[in-house]
């Protein structure tokens, strides 16, 4: 139901290259803007590029994570993965 859906967290996986192209975020945040007054967390996981390290970024707020964003946001150029929380 819609209630449960507000919950839902989301991991966004993201190649090291990715997480330094401006492009890459920004687009990430315009997918995520219009569904920013949900209750879900939503996370950056990154590998660094040793390979050695992640670092996982949380934003603010919360979000409504649909199918739909779901979708959108798997075509976005260096997302490996996403990982409901």
């Amino acid at each position: 139901d819609a209630a449960a859906l507000s919950d839902v967290g989301l991991e966004i996986f993201l190649k090291a290259e990715a997480a330094k192209n401006l492009a890459v975020v920004d687009e990430i945040r315009r997918q995520l803007e219009p569904v920013s007054k949900g209750r879900g967390r939503v996370c950056l996981h990154i590998h660094l590029e040793d390979q050695l390290r992640e670092v996982d970024i949380d934003l603010p707020g919360g979000f409504k994570i649909t199918p739909e964003i779901r979708a959108e946001l798997t075509h976005i150029a260096g997302v490996t993965r996403l990982q409901e929380i």
